[in-house]
Order: C-alpha cells, then sequence, then structure tokens
C-alpha cells in the first residue's frame, strides 16, 4: 500500500512515475491492501460475508463503482468496482451466488472472483440464520512498463524485466442473522492467508474480519430510521464505520456516515417499487495522515431485486 501511495503522489507531483529504485527495492512484498471500503456496504455485503447471500431478494444483481483522491488529476487515483449476481433457492434453503471486483491503485492492479454458497436456518417469525463460506481467486499485477526509469532500465538488472502478476486461492465465510427489523452479520475473509511468490514479488493475502449490524426503527406506516455499522479490522489496524439513514415510503433514502481517521460522508438514492436501486455518496477525508489533501470519493451503486 506504501509503495502505491509514494507512486500515487510522485505522479501527481511531477505529472510522470519516476522510478526511485532504493525505494522500490524495500517494497517488492506485495501484502494485500486493506479490504476496500464502501460507504453504501449494505449493497454489496455477500463480497465480504457469503452468509448474507440470497438475504435481499430471490434474485439480486448489485454494482458498487467507488473513485477516490478526487483532487488527483493522475491515473493512479485508487478506484474500483464490484459486481455480483444471487440466486435464492427456497425449496433447499440455500442461496448461491458469483461476485466479481476490480481495484486499483498507482501501479498495481487486482481482480477478485468469487463463488458463494449460503445455507438458511429457519428459525419461525421471519427469523433466520445464514452460514456461508466463498472460495475466491484474487490476482495482483504490478504494471512495470508505467515506470520512467531515471536510468536505462534495460541496463539495470534490479529493476523487473515485466509485469509482476502472481495468483492466490483463499476462502471467505461468514454468519449472519436476519428479522424483520435486526441485521448481524460476522464475516472473515482470506481465511488461509495464501502466499505466492516469483523472481520479484511476494504476495501474502491477510486475514479480516467484518462485523456488521442495522435495526430498522418505525414511525408510522411510511418512515424508516435505520442506524447501522461495521467494524472491520485485519488485526494490526482497525475501522469502524456507522450510518444513520432516513427511509420514506420504503423508496426513497437520505444518510450520513462516518469512518473512524477516515471520512464523514452523505449519501442518497431512490429504490424504485423495490425492485431497482439507484444511490449516489461521497465521502470527505477528514483525517491528517499525509501533508496534501488527496480530495473526496464519489461512489455509484445500483441493484436489481426480484422476488
Amino acid at each position: 500500500m506504501k509503495i502505491a501511495i509514494f507512486v500515487v503522489y510522485i505522479f501527481y507531483m511531477k505529472n510522470r512515475i519516476v522510478l526511485v529504485i532504493s525505494l522500490f527495492l524495500l517494497t517488492l512484498n506485495l501484502i494485500a491492501q486493506q479490504e476496500p471500503f464502501y460507504a453504501v456496504f449494505w449493497n454489496n455485503p455477500s463480497i465480504f460475508n457469503p452468509a448474507t447471500t440470497g438475504e435481499q431478494s430471490k434474485y439480486y444483481g448489485a454494482i458498487n463503482y467507488r473513485n477516490q483522491w478526487d483532487n488527483m488529476s493522475s491515473p493512479g487515483n485508487p478506484w474500483d468496482i464490484s459486481a455480483l449476481f444471487e440466486m435464492r433457492f427456497d425449496s433447499i434453503n440455500s442461496a448461491f451466488a458469483i461476485n466479481y471486483r476490480y481495484d486499483q491503485i498507482g501501479l498495481e492492479k487486482s481482480k477478485h472472483i468469487g463463488l458463494s454458497y449460503s445455507y438458511h436456518i429457519d428459525l419461525g417469525g421471519n427469523r433466520k440464520i445464514g452460514i456461508g463460506i466463498s472460495p475466491t481467486l484474487t490476482t495482483k499485477e504490478i504494471d512495470r512498463y508505467r515506470f520512467v526509469a531515471i536510468d536505462d532500465y534495460t541496463q539495470d538488472p534490479s529493476i523487473p524485466s515485466g509485469n509482476g502478476k502472481l495468483k492466490n486461492f483463499d476462502l471467505n465465510a461468514g454468519i449472519s442473522y436476519l428479522s424483520n427489523k435486526l441485521r448481524v452479520g460476522l464475516g472473515m475473509t482470506k481465511i488461509m492467508e495464501s502466499e505466492n511468490s516469483d523472481r520479484w514479488f511476494i504476495l501474502q493475502n491477510q486475514r479480516h474480519l467484518l462485523v456488521n449490524a442495522s435495526y430498522e426503527f418505525l414511525f408510522g406506516s411510511m418512515f424508516k430510521l435505520i442506524p447501522q455499522t461495521r467494524f472491520v479490522t485485519d488485526f494490526s489496524t482497525r475501522t469502524l464505520e456507522a450510518s444513520l439513514i432516513a427511509k420514506y415510503n420504503n423508496r426513497y433514502w437520505i444518510g450520513a456516515s462516518f469512518r473512524s481517521h477516515f471520512s464523514l460522508g452523505l449519501m442518497a438514492g431512490v429504490d424504485i417499487a423495490e425492485k431497482v436501486r439507484l444511490g449516489y455518496a461521497f465521502d470527505y477525508y477528514a483525517h491528517d495522515t499525509y501533508d496534501f489533501n488527496f480530495g473526496g470519493a464519489h461512489e455509484i451503486v445500483f441493484a436489481i431485486m426480484l422476488n
């Protein structure tokens, strides 16, 4: 993650990426970065907790697109897109899904594909427990051809001779509880912490734990207030996300969010006939980790919900 932030910063300052060999050689171990943050994380929950597969509706498709650091003008800005499709089979109390995620920051590109399965235990009274598992494949690539070396790179054997591209198989799993008003989930990604390497790079997946909860407060028949939170840790760093969403007539929604050490945000959207969701969120980075103000992040969400 540090090398990506460094090269994006250099790209911004110089309008091109400059290779500083000594710094690059110190970061040839590619530790998988923190799982991406989504302001509207409840639009694509099964990517990080397969137990939630099939909870939204019988047929569910969703897309989240997020573009960060809007004060930066370089193509090295972090951005990612996720897409998923879920199908629930009530006759066997199960749901299946396929998901795909692509993210890019600086010279690093990542692709993730997963297959999810969840089994639902009916507790009666519109309450159920979900148990899920998801095998995943991650591909990470460092684009060596976007480097502009100070010296002739062909004369320096310490510069990688091609793109560093590695693949890792891993496993996500989780458990969830769902009722008419309450949702609680616990998911773990990259459980195996699988590792792969080649001549130039070592890719080590990093296990993450994600806990989420939300509750719907009803005010009359038309208005809902939904506080929700998510806690994420890779067992060395911790992040708490919280949001408060007001929903009118199960159609229009607006809310505000907070992420510890990082950002404040606003979001709004519409669920058309409870079948199509369109939404937008903006996060403002309020932290002072870096001297440069990277700006905010824009997120667009879309979903289809069919029963």
